[in-house]
C-alpha cells in the first residue's frame, strides 16, 4: 500500500483517540478514593464529556475543513496530551472534569478517517480507511489493559502521564507523515458557515440514510456493551474474571471482523456486507440473550456478535465517507456526534427494555434496531442508485 507510514500514523492517532475516551474507566474506584467522592459521581464525567464532545464536534468539523485537517489533528493531539497531564495532576473533581474534555471531543479518531479518505490514492483509499477504522479495536484489547498494568505497579496518575507522552509522540508523527494542508482560504470563517456546512448532507438522501443506519447500529452495539457484563453475572452465573477473559477474545473477534469490512471482498458490495453482517449480529444477539441456549452456545453466539459487529464498523465508515457530499472533517465529526447520541440512546433504551422484560426483551430490542439499520442502508443504496440513474440536465 502506498503511503504506508501515513496509514500507520493515522491508525495510531485513531487508537489513542479512542483510548483517551476510555482511559478513565478502569480507574473509577481509585480516583473516587483519591478525590474523596463516589464512583458514580466520577463516572458521570464520561457522560458530561461525551455530551460536550458531541456538541462541540459539530463546530469543529467545519473548522477543520476550513483551516486544514492536518492542523486540526495535530492541535487536537497536543490538547489531548495536555489534558492527560492535567488529569494526572488533578486534585479535585472539577479539574478532573475539565482535563477530560479534549479527549471527549473525538477529533483524533474522526479526523484520522477524514484524512485517510482524502489523502490516499483511490486505489488504496478503502483499505487505508479500513485500517484506520479498525485500529479502534486495539484500544480495548491492548490500550486499556496496558494503562491498568502501569497503574498496578505504580499509580493511575503515572498511567495518564505515559498516555500523554504517547499522544505527544503521535502529534510529532502526524506532523511528519501527513501531507501539509493547502493554504488557509482568505475568506473569513463565519459562524453561519457551520450550519451551511451540514446542508449538503441533510439534502442528500444516500448520506442521510447512511448516517441513520450508523446511528441505529450504534444503539444496538452500545446497548450490548453497556449490559453484557451484568448479563454474565446475573443470568449466566459467571464472574467478572470470566467476563474479562471473554472481552479479550471478543475484542480479537471484533478486530478479525474489521479486516473483512474494508472492501477487500470484491464480490460483495459494502452496503450488502453491512446489512448482512448487521442482521447476523442482531440474530446472534437475540439468541444469546434469549436464555434458551446452553452456556457454550451462548458464549459462541456472543463472540459471533462481536465478529459481525467488527465487519460492519469499517464498512459503514467507508460508506459514509463516500456517500457524503460535505467536507470530510464535517462528515466525520457529524458521525462522531451521531455515535455519541447512539451511545446515550443505547444505554437508555437498553435499560428500559431490561426493566420491562429482562434480558430476553433486551435481545429482541437489539434485533429490532439492527434490522432498522439494515433497512436504512438498503434505502441509502436505493436512493444512491436512483440519483445515479437520473439523466444530467444541461451543462457542458
Amino acid at each position: 500500500m502506498a503511503n504506508r507510514s501515513m496509514v500507520i500514523t493515522l491508525s495510531l492517532a485513531s487508537f489513542v483517540g479512542v483510548l483517551g475516551m476510555m482511559a478513565l474507566n478502569p480507574f473509577l474506584p481509585v480516583i473516587a478514593d483519591d478525590l474523596d467522592t463516589s464512583v458514580s459521581v466520577v463516572g458521570q464525567i464520561n457522560t458530561a464529556i461525551f455530551i460536550v464532545g458531541a456538541t462541540l464536534g459539530l463546530l469543529l468539523g467545519p473548522l477543520a475543513d476550513h483551516y486544514g485537517l492536518r492542523r486540526a489533528i495535530v492541535l487536537s493531539a497536543v490538547l489531548v496530551a495536555l489534558g492527560a497531564f492535567a488529569t494526572a495532576a488533578a486534585t479535585g473533581y472539577w479539574m478532573l472534569l475539565l482535563s477530560r474534555i479534549p479527549a471527549g471531543l473525538g477529533v483524533l479518531g474522526a479526523v484520522s478517517v477524514a484524512i485517510a479518505s482524502v489523502r490516499l490514492p483511490e486505489s488504496d483509499r478503502r483499505r487505508g480507511v479500513g485500517w484506520v477504522a479498525s485500529a479502534v479495536a486495539f484500544s480495548g484489547i491492548v490500550g486499556v489493559p496496558a494503562l491498568a498494568l502501569i497503574a498496578h505497579y505504580s499509580s493511575w496518575r503515572l498511567s495518564f502521564v505515559v498516555f500523554g507522552l504517547i499522544v505527544l509522540a503521535t502529534a510529532v508523527l502526524l506532523w511528519r507523515f501527513v501531507p501539509a494542508d493547502p493554504p488557509i482560504p482568505p475568506i473569513r470563517f463565519e459562524p453561519a458557515n457551520v450550519v451551511k456546512a451540514y446542508f449538503p448532507i441533510l439534502q442528500h438522501p444516500p448520506a442521510l440514510f447512511t448516517l441513520l443506519a450508523d446511528i441505529l447500529r450504534g444503539v444496538t452495539w452500545f446497548s450490548f456493551l453497556v449490559y453484557i457484563a451484568s448479563y454474565f453475572v446475573e443470568s449466566l452465573g459467571l464472574t467478572l474474571q470470566d467476563f474479562a477473559t471473554f472481552m479479550f477474545f471478543g475484542g480479537l473477534c471484533y478486530f478479525a471482523g474489521t479486516r473483512l469490512g474494508d472492501g477487500r471482498l470484491q464480490w460483495i458490495s459494502l452496503g450488502t456486507l453491512f446489512y448482512l453482517s448487521t442482521a447476523a449480529m442482531a440474530f446472534a444477539g437475540a439468541l444469546a440473550f434469549s436464555g434458551m441456549m446452553s452456556l457454550t452456545v451462548t458464549i459462541a453466539l456472543l463472540l459471533i456478535y462481536g465478529f459481525m459487529g467488527g465487519v460492519g464498523f469499517p464498512a459503514i465508515t467507508i460508506l459514509f465517507t463516500e456517500n457524503s457530499p460535505a467536507g470530510r472533517g464535517t462528515t466525520m465529526m457529524l458521525r462522531h456526534a451521531g455515535l455519541a447520541g447512539s451511545q446515550a440512546l443505547g444505554a437508555a433504551i437498553g435499560g428500559a427494555l431490561l426493566a420491562i422484560g429482562g434480558y430476553a426483551l433486551l435481545g429482541v430490542g437489539l434485533f429490532g434496531f439492527a434490522c432498522f439499520a439494515s433497512v436504512a442502508i438498503l434505502l441509502a443504496n436505493r436512493s444512491a442508485t436512483s440519483a445515479a440513474a437520473e439523466p444530467a440536465v444541461g451543462g457542458n
